[in-house]
């Protein structure tokens, strides 16, 4: 089954939106990362920002038709 990335939902394609979700998902690997290395504390958000970081890149890894 391959997703259909380029289809419009709202103004953007969904393509864009993932993007944009990849983006929220870095910053909150990179302020887990910062935060666990200070203190020891957030790494559950330092997780969180990984695991949405790695799945966004492979749905935006997916060929388009």
């Amino acid at each position: 089954m391959i997703m259909e990335l380029e289809r419009t939902i709202g103004p953007l394609r969904l393509r864009v939106w993932i993007l944009v979700v990849n983006l929220v998902a870095n910053a909150l690997l990179l302020h887990g990362a910062v935060r666990y290395a200070s203190d020891g504390t957030n790494l559950v958000e330092l997780v969180a920002g990984a695991t949405m970081t790695s799945v966004c890149i492979m749905l935006l890894a997916l060929p388009s038709k």
